[in-house]
Order: C-alpha cells, then structure tokens, then sequence
C-alpha cells in the first residue's frame, strides 16, 4: 500500500501510515494509544487522554493527527437514512 503525500491529505496519510506500521507497533506497544503525525510514531501512551494531550502539547495539528489504540479495531460507523 503506497502512503499518501502528507500534502494530498494529511490525515488520511496519517491513518495509513498507522496501517503501515500495524505490526511493528503489535510487538512493542499492544494496547497503548499512538499519535502518528507527519507519518512517524511521535509516542505511545497508557490511555486517549494521555495521546491526545501529548500531540496538542507537542503542537501537533490535531485534525491532521492520527490517535488510535494498538490492536483494537476502531468501531465502524454506520449511517442511517431517516
């Protein structure tokens, strides 16, 4: 899979880069939260708040970051027509 240019779309680069890394970050950090920001592990962290916290001190463009748990499947979103 070919990571998106960080000037194409930075966030979804971000995510993708997670996806990248999947493995890697299996082995070291299962269960921690990692901020992925211009495309590289900024840090890994006990819980969200902690992740989140830490990309907004390191001054990180928050929209552009991307936070997820290490070996937990984000919930899929599903749309509902009313």
């Amino acid at each position: 899979m070919k990571v998106l240019n960080l000037y194409e779309d930075p966030h979804i680069a971000n995510f993708l880069a997670f996806d990248e890394m999947k493995q890697a970050l299996m082995e070291d950090h299962l269960g921690k939260w990692v901020v992925i920001y211009n495309l590289k592990l900024q840090g890994a962290y006990e819980c969200r708040d902690e992740a989140r916290q830490a990309a907004i001190e390191a001054g990180f463009d928050y929209l552009n970051c991307c936070i997820r748990q290490v070996g937990v499947e984000p919930l899929p979103i599903i749309l509902m027509g009313i």
